[in-house]
């Protein structure tokens, strides 16, 4: 083959590899239409790619046959480059924006390839399971407690941070999820009742408090099924979410800021978690099994925590979600705290990373008459990743 040959079909090459890849960037919504000779463009949707929110999948090019073809060692294909209907099973890897599995099975929230937006970023962060995402919980409240031992309001400052580690479990069956949180607490300010006040009866001495506190562990075994069906035809479409499990709590923290017990009791969540609306719970209760110290009070203790959200455009979120506690150690005068929980949300899009901001504020409607909340107001600043320690694993 002459040098005008070569350069001739060189660039009919390169240009028909143009124009393939124009014309499906022009038309990515159009079903896949037959070529002349049979085969067919793959469109899988199962992911986003960076220019038309479609992933491809093309069959591997055989470079030895092309180069073989430039240098006329045999003639070439009547119809240039082939498109297979399927990639083969063996190359199911080989995608232009990688999404999903090699089964073909919809993802359509794209965490596979780390492509996801905010507003289903939004979603799965109040999944208690954490859906797809690795969720980096980050909560600063300010409280204020009153009551009667006091003649002054009290305030404190606290830093949560709790990260959602989910891992699926394809080993017991499709939508099993092994999720665990661990709670670990900072306390940046707090004031507390140290002693008796010798000057005034029933009045106790306050000082301010600061440290780590005791940190706390839960795992959940569960399912995340999507569904359209019951609740959803109400709700729209979304994941029913139900699982079961174990909290424990270790006494890490140090003086006052800590109960001084090893305790350990059952979790269980249950809710719906809908692209427009979000309803669940979540539950754990506490028994101790173990004192740190002598003098150390019995630990029997229950919290309820209450998801419900609205979803709307541009990836807001508006709702509550109160935790509810009892102490059952305590008379019922002093065992119960109810709040209710107004809040609004934004999750931002950062690229592979989703940054959910808010805040909450949670009036309380029952506390214990001893001292308790008052009213508290929690800001949110809410990382979420995709799972790369699932990605590891697979």
């Amino acid at each position: 083959m002459s040098r005008s040959h070569k350069a001739l079909s060189i660039a009919l090459f390169l240009a028909g590899s143009l124009a393939t890849t124009s014309a499906l960037a022009e038309d990515p919504a159009s079903p896949a239409q037959p070529s002349s000779t049979g085969q067919a463009v793959t469109l899988d949707a199962r992911g986003q790619s960076a220019t038309n929110g479609l992933s491809l999948q093309l069959s591997p090019v055989d470079w030895n046959n092309v180069i073989a073809e430039l240098n006329g060692d045999q003639p070439a294909p009547a119809n240039g480059l082939q498109l297979a209907e399927q990639p083969p099973a063996a190359n199911a890897s080989l995608f232009i924006a990688q999404a999903g599995d090699s089964s073909g099975a919809a993802d359509p929230s794209g965490a596979a390839s780390g492509q996801f937006s905010a507003a289903e970023a939004a979603r799965q962060s109040n999944n208690p399971l954490g859906g797809d995402f690795i969720i980096w919980l980050n909560f600063f409240d300010i409280a204020q407690q009153d009551g009667d031992i006091t003649d002054e309001d009290r305030h404190s400052y606290v830093h949560l941070f709790q990260p959602i580690i989910p891992f699926k479990i394809p080993q017991i069956g499709e939508n099993w999820i092994y999720v665990n949180r661990p709670t670990i607490p900072t306390t940046i300010d707090i004031e507390l009742p140290v002693s008796p006040d010798s000057s005034r009866p029933d009045q106790f001495r306050f000082d301010n408090k600061g440290g780590f506190g005791d940190v706390e562990y839960f795992g959940l075994l569960g399912t995340s099924t999507p569904t359209k069906t019951g609740l959803a035809t109400a709700f729209g479409e979304g994941d029913t979410v139900i699982a079961g499990g174990f909290t424990s709590r270790f006494p890490t923290g140090k003086g006052s800021l800590t109960e001084n017990v090893y305790a350990a009791g059952p979790a269980a969540t249950a809710g719906y978690i809908g692209k427009d609306w979000t309803l669940a719970f979540l539950l754990q209760h506490w028994w101790d099994y173990g004192k740190a110290g002598s003098g150390v009070d019995d630990f029997n203790f229950s919290r309820l925590q209450l998801f419900y959200f609205k979803s709307f455009p541009g990836a807001w979120q508006v709702g509550g979600s109160p935790i509810i506690t009892a102490d059952w150690t305590e008379s019922s005068d002093d065992r119960w705290t109810v709040p209710i929980g107004v809040a609004a949300f934004k999750t931002l899009d950062l690229g592979p990373v989703k940054l959910k901001l808010g805040a909450e504020f949670r009036p309380s409607i029952v506390s214990p008459d001893s001292l308790g909340n008052d009213w508290e107001i929690e800001f949110s600043v809410i990382p979420i990743t995709t799972n790369f320690f699932q990605q590891m694993l697979n």
